[in-house]
């Protein structure tokens, strides 16, 4: 008897537990579904479906534009005329280099100041000890026969750049002969080298 009534007391409740199974699966299926439909929401307004929206298109041209200005740089490769026996009557030649770097087809060209110390004339010296003087020359031509200089006709004036690549000029230098009466020490002079574009 107590067997029966306790396998009665489970045929009782097996449906009740059935019942609310379901139920909490029926709850738990619209929860899901409310879910993914958010979630349906959300993604629609973040992709913005725009082949659906788009009413129509309009165009309008957007300029752009821009200057490459003429630029160049210039530096320079000092002449260094060494040691110097003026009591040998001879000159003494030693080089130098001017080197120009420009924006591509820019036309250039570059003069050479007379020094700090010219002469009359605008003949470059050097200045050493007690005022003295040690005179000397810059040309543009390796026979030393066309002067460079910021005059007309003493200017060198190469092509318009056929790149920016470095362009370098040789500075031929002399000091002049017969200069004996020229005391012994340290001489020296500053040129500017000057590109104009």
């Amino acid at each position: 008897m107590k067997w029966e009534a306790g396998h009665s007391r489970v045929s009782k409740n097996e449906p009740q537990a059935r019942s609310a199974r379901f139920r909490g699966l029926r709850r738990l299926s619209r929860r899901t579904a409310q879910v993914l439909a958010a979630a349906a929401v959300a993604a629609a307004l973040a992709g913005g479906d725009r082949s659906t929206s788009a009413q129509g298109t309009a165009q309008a041209n957007l300029s752009v534009s821009a200057n490459v200005t003429r630029n160049c740089t210039i530096t320079t490769q000092p002449i260094n005329f060494g040691d110097i026996n003026v009591l040998l009557p001879s000159p003494v030649d030693q080089t130098g280099a001017i080197t120009i770097t420009c924006t591509t087809g820019t036309p250039a060209w570059i003069e050479l100041s007379d020094g700090g110390h010219a002469q009359t004339g605008g003949q470059r010296a050097m200045s050493g000890p007690s005022t003295q003087f040690l005179l000397y020359e810059l040309f543009q031509d390796i026979g030393r026969t066309t002067r460079w200089g910021a005059g007309t006709g003493q200017t060198v004036n190469p092509e318009p750049a056929p790149s920016n690549a470095p362009r370098s000029f040789t500075v031929y230098g002399r000091v002049l002969g017969n200069q004996a009466s020229v005391s012994q020490g340290a001489y020296n002079d500053v040129v500017v080298a000057t590109v104009h574009f």
